[in-house]
């Protein structure tokens, strides 16, 4: 049996995943429903070549950081928080047809923040023929904590030259905690002496008297959460050459939690009349956030050798977040507050794109685009008065791209963009590559990008209280603790991969090699008594990626992926931050008979190194073992009944890290029509 061959079109063109000019990886609808995921994190926990930090949420490319890897809904920038973080237990896995991940640089085509690659998931699109599904699944780990209930399905088909798809989805998650000791403190002799000691060796009295040394906390590793998606798209033929589109899709979310916060503002009062701040407390959080998406598509097959698109978008985001002291009564509260760290924010995304696609001849497939997009930012962590205030900038792109197919075994791709942003400096990227095909078995490739990541609003204009400690961004300025502002250069990079690939009947492989140059990479520094950004130094991470499918026996699939890197900063010489030196996965698939298929994988990360008060400490690596059975009735036709465990035995974490569920259960019923 055959193994398909895949289009890709996060690269702007379509073409054959064998034929990109980069590593490029597709997660398919089948093996996406394989790995019994509901959530955008449960697929990319179980994919080759992505990191996802276990505690922190945050996904990385090839070591590039949680800002240096762009994540598209259908090739749309999406509006929401700064940090990638909630976006992953957001969209319902039923929602997506493929992923695309493609690794190293891609600025030439996208901009900013493709520093490490481009991840473009890609919803369920209108099809020929009517289909659908409809999945329910529901689980708890092995103490019946962290309960999870899911439902979703989706639909597609066509009515004449109208082209329709819908998809929905309700993720409902039950609290995952583990018990924690907070031990505030507070200043000693307040606005005098500023050290922190506990509340019994404070000079406030208050302090002494409400306050205890310790509380404990009932920190919360999975929110108790509500989260509601539903979407779709229309497809119109005006005649043979002009294709018409429409995408619409919204997100309604609820949830709540608990963590150790860095401070919150007390109720009472010295006799100067000033509050005092309480440092290191429980602190229970209330996070309702909703976004709506929408999308027009126009498709103009000018000639036979030219293709117009026009695309515009737009993504707008609102977020309620509440934060308020578990032991209100304590701090002096009569009521539970909604102050001291609560905001209401909005962030927008607006873009209007337009690309040419022409066969100019000889060879030749030329690509032209030009996009203009428009970010904003309102929050009232923007101003010291907790005034909502409005950031943001407006980019103007254009770019270009030529595949030349030198001759029928050689294939040359390079490219060139510029960037203008009304509030940064203009930046210009380009790429080059080279293909060759000895044959199916054997393609070799040659690639170099440049990528760079403009510094975001928060970077530059955070002024606010966070769980780590008060954040203020670079041109945010304090006189009072002695804060001025400071430019942020954007971060840059220069990549080069050398890769193998190749397809037989039963099996494919791909090998890659890749060299990545960061400079003035931006992260958070300490300043004693603030956070702020700063650009921290340079990066050098190398590392080589492999990957091997084979199928045998005509009911056996094995995969396996590995990531071998080095990820060094090259300003201190210690390795980056929650960058494992290896990743690796094993997965096997076995249909004994026709209706039933067994999966068992295995996913092993190493070490990570971080930076906690001054020292540089090592978190241990970890293993999950998970195994799914399907079972496919022969009376009930599209039916599909599965189970599951995740992280077989109950591997934990270090706590630097976070923490797992543990070992987790799950049932699911499935109809595909």
């Amino acid at each position: 049996m055959e193994l398909d061959e895949i289009t890709v079109t996060a690269t702007k063109t379509e073409r054959g995943i064998g034929d990109a000019p980069v590593s490029v990886e597709i997660v398919t609808e089948e093996e996406i429903q394989n790995m019994g995921a509901v959530t955008l994190r449960d697929v990319f926990e179980q994919t080759p070549g992505v990191f996802i930090n276990p505690g922190l949420g945050e996904m990385s490319v090839r070591g590039a950081g949680a800002f240096g890897t762009l994540v598209l809904v259908d090739g749309r920038r999406i509006s929401g928080e700064n940090s990638f973080k909630y976006e992953l237990n957001r969209l319902g896995a039923g929602a997506i047809e493929r992923i695309e991940i493609v690794k190293g640089p891609m600025s030439v085509l996208y901009g900013s923040e493709a520093i490490g690659g481009v991840i473009n998931i890609i919803t369920k699109k209108p099809g020929e023929q009517v289909q659908g599904s409809l999945n329910v699944q529901a689980g708890s780990n092995y103490d019946g904590d962290g309960e999870r209930y899911s439902v979703d399905g989706s639909v597609r088909g066509a009515v004449d030259e109208l082209g329709y798809s819908g998809y929905f989805s309700f993720i409902k998650t039950k609290p995952y905690t583990e018990e924690e000791v907070a031990r505030p403190k507070v200043y000693s002799n307040p606005p005098g002496d500023k050290s922190l000691v506990p509340p019994s060796q404070s000079g406030i009295g208050y302090a002494k008297n409400n306050i205890p040394d310790s509380y404990i906390s009932q920190t919360t590793y999975r929110d108790d959460a509500d989260v509601f998606n539903i979407g779709g798209s229309l497809d119109y033929s005006l005649g043979e050459r002009i294709k018409i589109g429409a995408d619409v899709s919204y997100m309604k979310e609820e949830r709540t939690g608990e963590f150790i916060g860095a401070q919150y503002p007390s109720a009472n009062v010295l006799p100067s009349g000033k509050g005092f701040p309480v440092f290191s407390l429980p602190i229970h959080e209330e996070l309702d956030t909703e976004r709506i998406d929408l999308a027009g598509r126009v498709t103009w097959q000018a000639a036979d050798n030219l293709e117009l698109k026009w695309k515009s978008y737009g993504s707008w985001y609102e977020k309620h977040n509440t934060l308020s002291p578990v032991y209100y009564e304590d701090l002096g509260y009569s009521v539970r507050p909604d102050g001291g760290g609560s905001c209401y924010g909005e962030v927008s995304t607006i873009s209007h794109e337009l690309t040419a696609q022409w066969s100019a001849g000889n060879g030749h497939e030329l690509l032209f685009g030009a996009e203009h997009l428009d970010a904003e930012r309102k929050s009232p962590w923007f101003a010291e008065d907790r005034t909502p205030t409005t950031v943001g900038y407006i980019t103007r792109s254009a770019y270009a791209q030529d595949e030349w197919s030198v001759t029928d075994k050689l294939d040359l791709v390079y490219g060139l963009r510029f960037d203008s942003y009304s509030q940064f400096d203009d930046q210009v990227t380009g790429s080059v590559g080279m293909m060759y095909a000895f044959s199916d078995a054997v393609r070799a490739r040659v690639n170099y990008g440049q990528g760079y990541r403009a510094p975001s609003a928060p970077e530059l204009y955070m002024n606010r209280n966070t769980p780590k400690g008060r954040v203020l961004g670079a041109k945010t300025i304090d006189t009072g603790i002695g804060k001025t502002a400071s430019d942020l250069d954007p971060e840059s990079s220069d990549n080069i991969e050398v890769g193998l690939s190749g397809r037989g009947e039963s099996w494919k492989y791909e090998v890659s090699a890749f060299y990545n140059s960061i400079d003035d990479r931006i992260g958070q520094v300490s300043r004693g008594q603030y956070y702020t950004f700063d650009n921290v130094g340079d990066a050098r991470i190398k590392g080589i990626e492999g990957y091997l499918g084979f199928r045998f026996l005509e009911d056996i699939d094995l995969n396996a992926g590995v990531t071998l890197m080095d990820a060094e900063n090259r300003t201190t010489g210690n390795r980056l931050d929650y960058t494992p030196k290896v990743t690796l996965s094993v997965s096997a698939d076995y249909r004994p008979v026709s209706n039933l298929l067994l999966n068992a994988a295995v996913f092993y990360t190493g070490d990570q190194t971080y930076e906690k008060n001054m020292q540089c400490l090592v978190a241990d690596d970890y293993t999950f073992v998970n195994l799914k059975m399907s079972w496919m009735p022969e009376f009930a036709d599209g039916g599909e009944l599965y189970a599951g465990i995740d992280n077989l035995f109950d591997d934990d974490v270090d706590k630097e890290l976070g923490s797992t569920i543990g070992t987790f259960g799950y049932v699911g019923l499935r109809y595909t029509f």
